[in-house]
């Protein structure tokens, strides 16, 4: 149980700009590409690539996030039997901003990004994963290597995108494209009364 590719069980603290390439493969509860279960920890501006194969709360980044995880993403593929998503094993709004692209599978409670839950401006590609629902936003691989596709994520300069040709990346990573900026709002006109909002 709790089962990581960089921490097991992550515990009241921070990580950042980390990544684990690790095969990760775990017989009871909470396996994750980076992390099996994070616990009042903050995870950000990490990612992990790795194949993740466990029993219920499985996940391509992180099996049972009790923490926050922003701006990461996942690409294992990820196998297991209850509770199994791209991403996470169960949905939290703590996980913000972030994708998986893996191929999924499972028996019983199987998201493309995570089972279900609302997490916040997450995607994950219905083609490569296998999987047309779950947690968060399912997008075909070409929107997901779309700039358009991640209206919000440019706040912090955090990603950067060659635009139609590959996913999002994270700044620190190197890995060429332009940064992702979320284009202005425009004004729409109104007076701001009842009668002209």
């Amino acid at each position: 149980s709790h089962v990581g590719g960089l921490v097991g069980y992550a515990w009241n603290g921070d990580i950042t700009t980390c990544w684990s390439t690790a095969a990760v493969k775990g017989d009871g509860e909470a396996a994750g590409g980076f992390a099996g279960m994070s616990s009042d920890w903050k995870i950000t501006s990490c990612w992990a690539s790795g194949d993740v194969e466990g029993n219920s709360y499985v996940g391509g980044f992180v099996g049972r996030p009790w923490g926050s995880v922003t701006h990461c993403w996942a690409s294992g593929t990820v196998q297991g039997h209850t509770y199994v998503g791209g991403f996470a094993g169960i949905g939290s709004d703590s996980i913000r901003f972030s994708y998986s692209v893996g191929k999924v599978s499972g028996d019983e409670g199987v998201g493309g990004f995570t089972p279900g839950g609302l997490p916040y401006l997450c995607y994950w590609d219905m083609q490569t994963s296998g999987i047309a629902t779950g947690g968060g936003r399912g997008r075909t691989t070409v929107q997901m290597k779309m700039a358009t596709t991640f209206p919000g994520w440019g706040c912090g300069s955090n990603w950067v995108i060659a635009d139609g040709v590959d996913y999002p990346h994270l700044v620190w990573e190197n890995a060429g494209g332009n940064l992702l900026v979320d284009l202005p709002r425009t004004y729409g006109g109104g007076t701001g009364s009842q009668d002209d909002p």
